[in-house]
């Protein structure tokens, strides 16, 4: 991606480095936008309808623990889970709710507790409103697969694909927060699993491990972004200026930094006046030049480094002293240079 916006940059000849920093992160944001609906699609392809596939209709849905008492008419089942709460589910021999031992978010519990048992299970759009629709419903729940009778025969629920997840970014928030919640991999495997082990890494630690991958990602992003970024632009050619790299020779690093870039502003062949003679040993601090041309030779640039070293030739410190100032033809072409 960074080099991609690299090569934008270069394309579309931007030059101010704030739009570019603005175009690199909205482009980085819906990358990573991009990035987590592929990734929420996959998700589910792998952990929820492979495994509707997987088993029939009637399996999948438990409708036989739902519709199959023996001499009871399917309407009055159907009329008894109309009236009923989901939450009857979990009661218990005296009678009282009791939700301990099922993994179960506050969230669930309030939708649980606000829906009929018809409502909560979707039973409207899987088998039908009326008995001879649900009856014809429960038999090919028998021999179809989850998947077909889902998506294909009942048309139940529009199956999520990455557009759909893009265009409803309130969908997929909820899918990652699940995905946190339960955790896919676990702290002894890296295998990319919907196991609900208590190893499995989840809730605030997940967060974490995303946050850090999130900001790893995106600071290598804008440093491949800015590669070449910082090449000055010839606008008489309209086109990026050509590196000609670090020229060989060094100079002396005059005590007065401040003059001697006034003196290089007077003239850039002053610079000459500190030429290391060949032979002499590298001094402790020295310059060393970079330049930039343009095709024709009529519009280049300068830049400027300064080097100290410590006494056992390690390098201390390096900064830029000069940046892109505008040199001659004659200065560029000069044997003291290259």
């Amino acid at each position: 991606m960074g080099y991609a916006a690299s090569k934008i940059i270069r394309l579309f000849k931007i030059r101010n480095k704030t739009v570019a920093v603005v175009c690199a992160v909205i482009g980085f944001l819906l990358a990573s936008y991009v990035k987590w609906a592929m990734y929420d699609y996959l998700d589910l392809k792998k952990n929820y309808y492979n495994k509707l596939k997987d088993c029939t209709a009637e399996e999948f849905y438990d409708f036989d623990y739902y519709f199959g008492f023996e001499g009871v008419e399917t309407q009055n089942m159907i009329d008894m889970y109309k009236s009923i709460h989901q939450s009857t589910t979990f009661m218990d021999s005296n009678g009282e709710i009791d939700y301990s031992g099922f993994d179960l978010t506050d969230e669930q519990i309030e939708e649980i507790e606000s829906k009929t048992v018809w409502d909560y299970n979707n039973f409207e759009k899987l088998l039908g409103s009326d008995a001879d629709e649900v009856e014809e419903s429960l038999e090919k729940a028998k021999t179809m697969n989850a998947y077909e009778f889902t998506y294909e025969y009942r048309k139940a629920e529009d199956k999520k694909t990455v557009l759909s997840l893009l265009t409803s970014p309130k969908v997929l928030w909820k899918d990652i927060k699940e995905i946190n919640r339960v955790g896919r991999w676990t702290l002894k495997s890296h295998s990319y699993t919907a196991d609900k082990d208590a190893t499995n890494v989840n809730g605030w630690m997940l967060w974490i491990v995303w946050a850090g991958e999130f900001v790893s990602m995106g600071l290598v992003f804008l440093a491949m972004t800015f590669i070449g970024f910082e090449k000055p632009f010839i606008e008489s050619e309209d086109d990026w200026a050509l590196p000609m790299g670090t020229a060989p020779r060094k100079f002396y690093a005059p005590d007065d930094l401040k003059g001697f870039k006034e003196s290089m502003e007077m003239s850039e062949f002053n610079l000459f006046d500190l030429e290391i003679p060949v032979g002499q040993p590298q001094p402790a601090k020295f310059l060393t030049v970079e330049c930039f041309k343009s095709r024709d030779l009529n519009e280049n640039y300068l830049n400027v480094y300064f080097h100290q070293f410590d006494k056992n030739g390690k390098a201390v410190k390096k900064s830029q002293i000069i940046k892109f100032m505008r040199v001659s033809k004659e200065f560029i072409l000069s044997d003291k240079l290259y």
